[in-house]
Parts: structure tokens; sequence; C-alpha cells
């Protein structure tokens, strides 16, 4: 599965510092990482999960997530690196934030645009009880605070008719 992952015959790879699997601007980096984290003594009694950025043979760069541990015996110490390739992962969780947030501005938006309406039929039309959706001949609108009066002739509802700020015309 190694082969897969970074691209190298176990051939090439065996014997070869690992650093040949970062990217090459990290590689000092994450030497040093690796020095500093080994001489810790908790290091050697707990197994440890971390997402690295790897490089396969052709040069790609790819998230990596590396388990690794580490055990004694009288030969020495002793260490193990299970790694896996979490590209579609990452992918599919930068997908899942973008939906999210798509979502949420849908979601915002409706909110402000319910509130907007609300605003909206609260400055401009008042129906007069008990009329539905039928208005005699001449009907009272509320425009943002003035009383306008307003012919209706054979009119359902309001439509046809244009609302500003202070007048209504059919």
């Amino acid at each position: 599965r190694a082969e897969e992952i970074f691209g190298y015959l176990e051939a090439e790879a065996l014997g070869k510092p690992w650093a040949m699997f970062a990217p090459r601007e990290l590689q000092e980096s994450y030497r040093e990482r690796v020095k500093h984290s080994v001489a810790l003594p908790e290091f050697a009694r707990l197994g440890r999960t971390a997402e690295v950025c790897a490089r396969r043979k052709d040069g790609t760069v790819f998230p990596l997530e590396v388990s690794y541990s580490t055990w004694q015996t009288d030969a020495g110490t002793f260490y193990t690196a299970l790694v896996r390739d979490i590209t579609e992962r990452k992918r599919a969780e930068a997908e899942l934030r973008q939906s999210r947030e798509h979502y949420r501005t849908l979601f915002d938006q409706a909110c402000a645009m319910q509130e907007n309406l609300r605003n909206l039929s609260n400055q401009i039309l008042h129906v007069p009880p008990n009329q539905g959706a039928k208005f005699p001949a001449m009907d009272t609108v509320w425009v943002t605070g003035k009383l306008q009066t307003v012919r209706n002739d054979s009119m359902m509802g309001v439509s046809g008719y244009q609302v500003t700020a202070d007048s209504v015309t059919k």
C-alpha cells in the first residue's frame, strides 16, 4: 500500500531517510520536529497521530495521516509508522464546509428576506378585517404612516398597484 501512496518501489525506499517523503521545503523542519519528539520520555509510551504534508515520487504534495509508536527490546528502540493518504477525507471535509457555508448564507438571506417582508407588509398594506382578498371599490391603504384612498375597480387583491413611500398608483 505504501508503494501506491508514495509511488516508490520497496527497493527504492528501503534504507533511505524518511524525509524523502516530505516536501523539500519542509524536510528540515520535519527532521527537527521528529528529533525533538523522540527525545521526549512520553513519546516512547504513547501512540501518536499527526496530519502532515507528504510528497510522492512524482513531486505532488498531499495530506497524510501518520500514526506512530515505539517499542523497546533487548536489541534497542524500534519505531513504527502507519500512514494513510487522507486526500479524499480532506476533499470531503472541504466540500462539507463549503456546503455548510452555502446553506448558512441561504438561511441568513431567507431570515433577512422574511424580516424585510414583515416590515414591508407592516408599512404598506392594511387589509380591513373580514375582507379577505376582495376589496370594496375604495380601499384605505397605509403607506409609511399616511392613509391613502385607492380606487379598486373590480380588482382582486391589490395587484396592479404600485406602492411607494408617498403614494399608491395604478
